[in-house]
This record gives structure tokens, C-alpha cells and sequence, in this order.
């Protein structure tokens, strides 16, 4: 395999883990329905998705919205997972869907 092969590889590989994680933050936030912080209605495009990893298994995983995450839970829910030895993977629907303004004009 050639260099140009696998770094063709290596963006496919990159647009389905992100085609997949975009996937499971819509399930994830569908099943939900409502932040449990500000009990708004959760929308995938401002959804955080945090999941909580112990030696390759996720052991928890919970959703909030993108506004509860930064002003509430950022410092507190990671100070938490490291002193419980949990590796936090945070999955930000901001940064998945970008800023949720496609085909429209930002004034």
C-alpha cells in the first residue's frame, strides 16, 4: 500500500467515526429528550455527550446541553472521573454539526 492509498484510507476511516458519532449523539439526545440540568429540550447540534471509560470499556455514559456543560458541570464532572479513574471522552455536537447555521448567512 502506497502513501497516497493510505491516506485516502485514513479520511474515510476519519468521515465514518464521525459519521458514526454524529449518529449516536442524535440517538443519545432523542432518548432523552430534555437536559436534565436546565430541562430544555435537547437539541444533538448544541448536545454533549460524556462518556465515562475504564480500560477500553465504557462504563457510564450521560448528555447535557452544551450551556449546562460549560456554565455547571465542565470542572466538576472531570475533577470526578479522574479521582474515580475514569477517562471522560467528551463528544461536543457544537464541534460534530459546527455552529448549527448551514445555508445561512452569518450577519
Amino acid at each position: 500500500m502506497n502513501d497516497t492509498t493510505s491516506s485516502a484510507l485514513n479520511g474515510m476511516m476519519s468521515e465514518l467515526a464521525i459519521t458514526a458519532k454524529r449518529k449516536m449523539l442524535k440517538w443519545h439526545a432523542g432518548q432523552v429528550m430534555f437536559c436534565p440540568g436546565c430541562e430544555q429540550v435537547l437539541d444533538c447540534r448544541r448536545a454533549v455527550e460524556l462518556d465515562f471509560m475504564q480500560g477500553g470499556e465504557l462504563k457510564a455514559s450521560k448528555i447535557t446541553c452544551a450551556s449546562c456543560w460549560e456554565s455547571k458541570l465542565k470542572g466538576h464532572i472531570e475533577a470526578q472521573a479522574e479521582e474515580h479513574g475514569y477517562t471522560l471522552e467528551v463528544t461536543d455536537g457544537r464541534v460534530l454539526f459546527g455552529n448549527g447555521r448551514k445555508g445561512r448567512k452569518n450577519s
